[in-house]
Order: structure tokens, then C-alpha cells, then sequence
């Protein structure tokens, strides 16, 4: 229960009351056998009463501050559901005690998108308004009072006010659950002002002042209440008003879509009228209404109007509110009225009144809209392959300088990529705009424009200007304006076999230069390499830089040449890489007679702007290139040749020296089937001549020999120790029968 509320009993029912009408009896709720919230009426006599919950409640620390009526007899129990109406009165019938007539009550919600709100002169209360049915639920006492106006701004919902009249006209924001009022500026030197809206695109808070007539249009600053003067607005011509008293703008609002400021064009006792306003000359150009009576809403006393967020505009009546010829006064409640038309639509009245005002006579109404600003963005990307199209793996290129200009050619606003590539320009009235995007560097150009028809995912840029053209709808967020930009990224790798000598037989050194050279214009910051060779002809020493490993497994890496060498690799030079191997074994009977080299580039980076640029890098394709060596037996000044002979399973060969001055003796070498080459040989075979220049003819029998393929290389044992390997004798033995073959033919 809630203690200190003023409750008020009326003779009569609560349809028959009037402003003056004076209670039978007053009371305060207060805590009764432990229950708080208890009130109580005695010595009354059977017959009808109204019960009342006094408008004072609702002054500044009032108990009822905030809270609204809840729904009347909800539960269908009198014992425990609310007998309130939202005017906070409950009709009884009396003809026994009764301890049933409860008021029931709950916070206001907290305010919403779409949700208005109403100040009534008399009491200067806020209130919210149901803009389904014109109810109104008391919120609160607005203090300072006087304020014939209300807007929210669309950013955050905060009402605001310009309260007094003919004073000093503090601007104030109004808490939407509390009517607690915040002073932003006591006196902001606009008396009477009667109109006050915020554009829902830019967030401007506009206001008219009454006098002189029609009235003035201002701006005001909603952080420190500084008033602009905008414009002198004009009376519409024909002006329908002309002769009548006091005519002015009373109500402001801009179209959520459109932008257009729309006003109620009011006089004394008069005519309502809807006009729109040009916020440039201050014209005033009546909108709609029947033959004859351009502009006529078919009402009288429009106070305020204010806009949903879905176009749908509103109108306040105050107390000499009517539709057409009725009365005035007849109908004060909520309207709609038609933007092409003018023609007002009844929404409801406004309901009971708080007991103790005078009734509503309301001035101000706001519905909450959000912002209706545009936006445009996206993304400035590397187009790697150049297709224009944004692929997978293609970065966003940071700090790209983005312009936006208006229609008239005017710099709206300038931005840089960050560091995704994305850029944003928001907060923008709608209408058309230009895009400009300058390239980072003379390097660069543009993608082709509009490929793939995807959107979202194509250069919008001229490939020439660099611009691109775009027209926000109001509230449109356009994410798509996009431009692909290119840059030469290109390398070359090339190997070479640069052993000093011509000839190479096993056991001789093998020498191969790798090249990589940078032919684009960004750096390579990254550069993998991995040389292949066969290591059953060549035998890995070593690399200059070295090598990762040093295994002698056939794949020799380096996990980046930039580490290794450390710098990255500038545009136009080139990194040199010099790998050194043994001679293993001929390679007379591979194709070509060669073992080949190969050297690839692979997950080389690109980059732009080096290592510590802002631009991201990226991969660039895989590159190689092969270099062969052809490694053969020498052809010994020694020798005169090096035979063999099959016959079943046994080979004999046969050999005759040309000189044997150095030459101390042999040893035969057999290898079967391309395995490694083994001495079958159990002790050296002497020269005859050794020391002599004499030619000596050898032969040497190896029994036992399986099927396969069979080679033969005789190695020469010269007077110093040192040792060569001559001739190659290759016999299939599967292809021998009991004939005898001579390897080969003398």
C-alpha cells in the first residue's frame, strides 16, 4: 500500500463532477492493523458517491509521482481488483459498508519507440497518451510550469521543454517517468514559445516563437539552451486567417520520411489549418483541405502536432477543440491528419481528468522517433587478382583517405580506412551524394567498376575518377559502396647450375644459384624456399644462407629468406641463394642423361607498405624453376676402354689400359638394379706396368650373377692414392640366355 495519498469523497457520481465541485469528506491513506495504504469514509448515508485520488498527488513529491492507474476490475473480484479509472476515480453505490474500493497503481514504463506523451496547460501536467484511443495517464506536475510545448530527442528519448510564457522561458528536460525537470538554461530569451520539435535526421531542435506573427523560427542548442534565429516565417497566401486574432504557428513537426516541416496554423476561437514550412525562406504553404478552404483540417484549436515513426501525424486539441460546425470545446482529444489532404480523423478524447484541475486544455504533444539518419560505408580492399571482385584472402587496405560530398559538390565529411579497410560516414540527411577515394600511392589504380553483379561485392569506384555515386533514402544504411584497388605484386625465381666446372664426374663438386627478384611495386616481406634434388645422385653440403637443415633427405628449406637475410625485399632488387652439393653417381642412364634441380617460391607475402606499413599482406602464387646437371664418368687419359661379356649367369669384363705412368692398380664396382654401387673386388687388381707408359690389357670374372639390371664401373687406383671411376657397363641380365653378349660392342 502506499501512505499520504489524498483521497477525496463526492456526493453524486464521478460523471457528474466539475472542477468546482467540492468533496464531502478527505482523507490520507495510512498504515491500518499493519496494512499501509488504508483509507476510510464514515457517517454516509446509502446512495451514490465517487471516490477520488486528488490531483495534488501528482505534485512535485507527491505520492502518486510516476505511477498510473491500473486496469479497473480486472480479477471480477471487488475484494482484490482496482475500481480506478485513469482518471483515478471509482463510483460507488452505496447501501451497506463497503470495504472493497481499491486504487490500483504501477510505475510507468520506462519511455519506448512510438510512445507519446501530452502537457496540459491546466496543472501543467505530463502525461502519456495512448495514440491508439487518446487516453491520457497522469505522470506528474511539470515545474517551472507554463511550458506550451514538448519534443524528444530522437538519440536518446529525452523530453524537452520550453517552460514559461511572457517571463523568463527556461529550457528543461522532463524525466518521462517522474515529470522531474532538469534546468538546462533558466532563461534562453524566447518568450511564448508554442512550437518545438527535433528533426529526426539531424537531431536540430527547432522552435517558433509566437510573436510577431506568425511567429519565428529558432534553433536551440538542447546542451546549453543558445538560440539561433533561422528565418521570419511568412503568412501563407491566401492566408485564411487574415482578420483574426493572434494567428500563429502552434505545432511543429518534420515528416520522419520526408524531412518536411509541417505546422498547425491556429488563430483565437478559430480555424485549424495544415501547413508546411520552409525552413530556408520561412514560407508557409497550406497543405490539402476541401474546395475553397485550402488548408482546413476540418478542426478547431490544434495545439501541437507530432509525427509516429511511421509517418502518421497527430494533432493535440486544446479546450476549444471541434470537428467542423459543433461546438467548441465538443471534442478535446486526439486526432490524425491526412499530409495530402489535411483532413483530421478522431482518435478518441482524452479521458477523465484529474479531480482538482481544471480540465485537460492540453498544448504539447511528442511521440518518440527515432533517428532517421543515413549512412553509407564499406570497405576499400587489395584486389590481388584484379578482377574487381572481392574474393577471399584479398585484405583491406588501412588508411585509404575517403570523402563524402553532397550535392553541391560540398565535403560533407572526410575518413580513413581502418584497419579491416572498412570506413563509415553516418549521421546524414538523405539525398544524393559522392563518394571520392584516393589511392594510397602512385602505384596503384582502381579496379574495373560494377563486375560480377553482386553488390556487395563489387568496386563501385570510377576506375578514372575514383568516385561513386549513391542516394540515401531517409533511415537507409547503405553498406555497399565499395572500391577494389590494385597494385603490382609479382616476383620472379630463377635457378641456375653454375658448377666452375664443365665436366662433372662423382665426387666433384655441384654449385646452383637461386635467384628471386622482386618485379612489382610492393615488398616482399615473406619468402619460403624449398630446393629438391635426388639424393641418390647428389649429396646435400651445404647453402649460402644456410639452410634450415642440414638433412641430405632430397628437400632442403628455408622457412623465410627475408629472416634469413634480414631485410625484406625491396621492388626491383633480388635475393641470391647459392646451394652446394657433391657429384654422387652417374647419371648416364637417366632421361637426358641429368638429375634435375628444382627451387620453389611458395606463401611468398606481399605488402604495400613494408612490415611495419598499416596495409596487410598477402599471398602471392607459388613459382619455380628447374636446373639440371649432367654427372658422367671422365674419359681417363689412361684408359683405352672397359668391356663386358654375358654368357648364362656369369659376366667377364675386360679392360686395357692406354698409358699406366700413373697408375697403380683397380677395383671392380658392381651396382644391381640402381641400388648403390659395392666393390666386388677382394683385393686391388695391379697394374702390369705400373709407373710405365705401357698399355696392359685385365680381365675380370664375376660369377653367380641373378637376374636384373647389372652395372659395372671400373675404378682407377692412381700412384698417389687417389681414385676414379671409369666406364659404365650395363647388362640386363633377364634379357640373357645361354648365348654370350659383348657390353658394349668393341
Amino acid at each position: 500500500g502506499i501512505n499520504g495519498v489524498t483521497v477525496d469523497l463526492y456526493s453524486g457520481t464521478c460523471d457528474s463532477l466539475t472542477p468546482s465541485s467540492t468533496p464531502l469528506q478527505s482523507t490520507t491513506t495510512a498504515n491500518h492493523n499493519g496494512q499501509d495504504g488504508w483509507y476510510s469514509f464514515s457517517g454516509l448515508n446509502a446512495g451514490d458517491y465517487c471516490v477520488v485520488l486528488n490531483a495534488d498527488n501528482y505534485d512535485p513529491g507527491g505520492p502518486l509521482v510516476g505511477l498510473i492507474a491500473s486496469p479497473a476490475n480486472a480479477s471480477g473480484d471487488p475484494a482484490t481488483d482496482s475500481n480506478a479509472s485513469p482518471g483515478l476515480k471509482a463510483d460507488v453505490s452505496l447501501n451497506a459498508d463497503d470495504a472493497t474500493i481499491d486504487f490500483g497503481l504501477y510505475p510507468a514504463p520506462a519511455i519506448q519507440t512510438g510512445q507519446c506523451y501530452v502537457i496540459a496547460d491546466t496543472g501543467d501536467y505530463l502525461g502519456r497518451i495512448d495514440y491508439a484511443t487518446g487516453q491520457v495517464n497522469v505522470l506528474g506536475k511539470v515545474d517551472p510550469p507554463d511550458g506550451e510545448n514538448l519534443a524528444i530527442r530522437p538519440s536518446d528519448y529525452t523530453l524537452f521543454n520550453v517552460a514559461g510564457e511572457n517571463t523568463s522561458t527556461p529550457l528543461i528536460t522532463i524525466d518521462d517517468q517522474t515529470a522531474a525537470t532538469t534546468t538546462i538554461n533558466a532563461d534562453i530569451g524566447l518568450d511564448d514559445v508554442d512550437a518545438l520539435t527535433f528533426d529526426p535526421f539531424n537531431q536540430t531542435l527547432y522552435a517558433v516563437k509566437v510573436d510577431p506573427n506568425p511567429g519565428v523560427l529558432y534553433t536551440i542548442d538542447p546542451a546549453t539552451g543558445a538560440v539561433t534565429h533561422v528565418v521570419d516565417l511568412q503568412t501563407p497566401s491566401p492566408d485564411p486567417l487574415d482578420g483574426k486574432v493572434d494567428p500563429h504557428i502552434d505545432g511543429i513537426a518534420i515528416h520522419p520520411s520526408t524531412g518536411v516541416m509541417y505546422g498547425a496554423y491556429s488563430a483565437w476561437a478559430s480555424k485549424s489549418y495544415l501547413v508546411t514550412i520552409d525552413t530556408n525562406t520561412g514560407e508557409l504553404t497550406l497543405v490539402g483541405g476541401p474546395s475553397g478552404d485550402a488548408g482546413y483540417t476540418g478542426v478547431d484549436d490544434i495545439e501541437d502536432l507530432s509525427f509516429r515513426a511511421d509517418g502518421t501525424l497527430y494533432a493535440a486539441l486544446g479546450d476549444q477543440g471541434a470537428f467542423g460546425d459543433d461546438p467548441s470545446g465538443s471534442f478535446e482529444g486526439l486526432v490524425i491528419l491526412d499530409t495530402q489532404t489535411a483532413n483530421a480523423t478522431a482518435v478518441g478524447e482524452y479521458g477523465d481528468y484529474l479531480q482538482g484541475g481544471d480540465g485537460w486544455d492540453m498544448e504539447a504533444l511528442a511521440c518518440a522517433v527515432p533517428p532517421q539518419y543515413a549512412s553509407l560505408g564499406n570497405f576499400v580492399w587489395w584486389d590481388l587478382d584484379e578482377d574487381g571482385i572481392q574474393d577471399d584472402g584479398e585484405p583491406g587496405i588501412q588508411g585509404v583517405t575517403v570523402t563524402l560530398k553532397d550535392a553541391n559538390n560540398n565535403t560533407v565529411g572526410t575518413t580513413t580506412t581502418d584497419a579491416d579497410g572498412a570506413y563509415l560516414f553516418d549521421n546524414l540527411t538523405p539525398g544524393d551524394y559522392t563518394v571520392v577515394f584516393t589511392l594510397p600511392g602512385n602505384d596503384w589504380s582502381f579496379s574495373p567498376q560494377d563486375q560480377g553483379g553482386d553488390d556487395t561485392k563489387d568496386s563501385d569506384a570510377d576506375p578514372n575518377t575514383g568516385e561513386a555515386s549513391v542516394n540515401l533514402a531517409p533511415g537507409e544504411h547503405d553498406l555497399t559502396i565499395d572500391a577494389g584497388m590494385t597494385i603490382p605484386a609479382s616476383y620472379t625465381i630463377t635457378k641456375e647450375n653454375t658448377t666452375a666446372a664443365s665436366d662433372i664426374a662423382p665426387g666433384d663438386p655441384v654449385s646452383f644459384t637461386i635467384t628471386i627478384e622482386n618485379t612489382g611495386a610492393t615488398w616482399l616481406v615473406q619468402i619460403p624456399l624449398r630446393d629438391e634434388y635426388d639424393p641418390d645422385y647428389l649429396t646435400y653440403v651445404d647453402a649460402n644462407p644456410a639452410s634450415d637443415d642440414n638433412n641430405d633427405d632430397g628437400v632442403i628449406d628455408w622457412s623465410d629468406l627475408t629472416a634469413s637475410l634480414g631485410q625484406d625485399l625491396a621492388p626491383g632488387e633480388s635475393f641470391t641463394v647459392v646451394v652446394n652439393f657433391t657429384a654422387k653417381e652417374t647419371t648416364e642412364n637417366l632421361p637426358d642423361h641429368e638429375t634435375i634441380n628444382t627451387a620453389i617460391a611458395h606463401d611468398v607475402m606481399a605488402d604495400p607498405d613494408g612490415t611495419n606499413g598499416p596495409t596487410t599482406a598477402s599471398a602471392l602464387p607459388s613459382q619455380s624453376d628447374d636446373a639440371a646437371v649432367n654427372i658422367v664418368n671422365p674419359v681417363s687419359e689412361s684408359m683405352h676402354g672397359f668391356w663386358g661379356l654375358a654368357a648364362g649367369n656369369a659376366v667377364r669384363l675386360r679392360w686395357q689400359t692406354a698409358s699406366e705412368l700413373d697408375v697403380l692398380g683397380f677395383h671392380v664396382l658392381r651396382r644391381i638394379d640402381g641400388g648403390p654401387f659395392e666393390q666386388i673386388t677382394a683385393a686391388p687388381i695391379f697394374a702390369r706396368y705400373a709407373g710405365a707408359d705401357r698399355s696392359g690389357h685385365y680381365s675380370f670374372q664375376d660369377r653367380g650373377v641373378s637376374g636384373g639390371q647389372v652395372t659395372y664401373v671400373l675404378e682407377i687406383i692412381h700412384l698417389d692414392g687417389s681414385v676414379e671411376r671409369y666406364g659404365q657397363v650395363v647388362i640386363d641380365m633377364s634379357e640373357i640366355n645361354s648365348s654370350s653378349i659383348l657390353f658394349p660392342n668393341p
